[in-house]
């Protein structure tokens, strides 16, 4: 565990946005990026087979363009009806997921990824800004982590299942 902070953490930088904000950038140890790889790569199949149907954002190919597709063409089929269309946007998504509801969640959905997870977000790991200051990562998905897409698909998960469980009518 002593080096958990360093390997699990990253350098960050810090880009201007147009608006005069600060787009914090984090690029994970080479290390943790490998091995997080390396699941991603051995655990590609169970991955598509946990979230067919219910995500396009991780684990099939092509997903979020053919949502966006879909989302036009159901657009253009109903221009004309007073049907509405709702929208959920994140805002800062990956960051405000809970850290250990996504790591519960991944853990019961892909087993052979708990030890890992926990060892990446057990504690906060280290983040290291212009090569003098530090500070750590204590909240949500870190940036940078290969694994990062399919934590907060699993994190998302049990909201997805009760949406489900309203039964929506899709158009």
């Amino acid at each position: 565990m002593f080096l958990q902070p360093f390997l699990a953490g990253g350098v960050s930088i810090a880009l201007s946005k147009p608006n005069r904000g600060v787009r914090p950038l984090c690029c994970g140890d080479p290390l943790r990026r490998l091995v997080a790889k390396c699941f991603c790569l051995a655990g590609k199949g169970d991955i598509s087979n946990m979230f067919q149907g219910k995500n396009f954002g991780v684990g099939c190919p092509g997903g979020v363009e053919a949502v966006a597709h879909s989302l036009r063409d159901v657009l253009h089929k109903h221009r004309k009806s007073n049907l509405a269309l709702l929208k959920i946007g994140f805002r800062n998504a990956f960051n405000l997921l809970n850290r250990e509801a996504f790591a519960l969640a991944a853990a019961k959905m892909f087993p052979a990824l708990e030890r890992w997870t926990w060892w990446c977000y057990s504690q906060a790991p280290l983040l290291v800004y212009d090569h003098s200051r530090e500070f750590y990562s204590e909240s949500g998905v870190q940036q940078g982590d290969p694994l990062g897409p399919l934590y907060f698909c699993c994190g998302l998960q049990s909201l997805i299942d009760q949406i489900a469980d309203l039964r929506p009518v899709y158009q």
